[in-house]
């Protein structure tokens, strides 16, 4: 498909319907419109993804203690979530700690096992 001859000069327009038809349009339109849709949604997931990984905080027991409980909250983008966290110190040589943060649509888990050497 050949487009029209274009005329140039100041003041000198193409009309819409050499590109496309009006169907056309709304069809792009209403592409562009669900694509912007899916994008607006995946950044709130994403931004609450970063709050839960930041609420979730693994503190270590203190010097002679073997539990430690975390309560943390964070928020990202507007997007909150909040998280409880354990630490057991099994040993002197190793750590067992767990953690879960709610967001308001998803969860995120975290376990774990530290030794610590020298």
């Amino acid at each position: 498909m050949s487009s029209p001859p274009y005329h140039g000069g100041t003041g000198a327009t193409l009309p819409l319907s050499a590109f496309a038809s009006s169907d056309e349009f709304r069809a792009l339109n209403a592409e562009v419109t669900n694509l912007n849709v899916q994008l607006n949604q995946m950044n709130i997931h994403m931004s609450e993804g970063i709050a839960m990984a930041s609420a979730i905080t693994i503190v270590p027991p203190n010097p002679g203690d073997r539990f430690s409980l975390s309560l943390s909250d964070a928020d990202f983008n507007s997007q909150n979530a909040g998280s409880v966290s354990a630490t057991y110190r099994v040993s002197d040589q190793a750590l067992v700690y767990a953690g879960y943060a709610r967001g308001n649509t998803q969860n995120l888990g975290k376990v774990g096992l530290s030794f610590p050497f020298h």
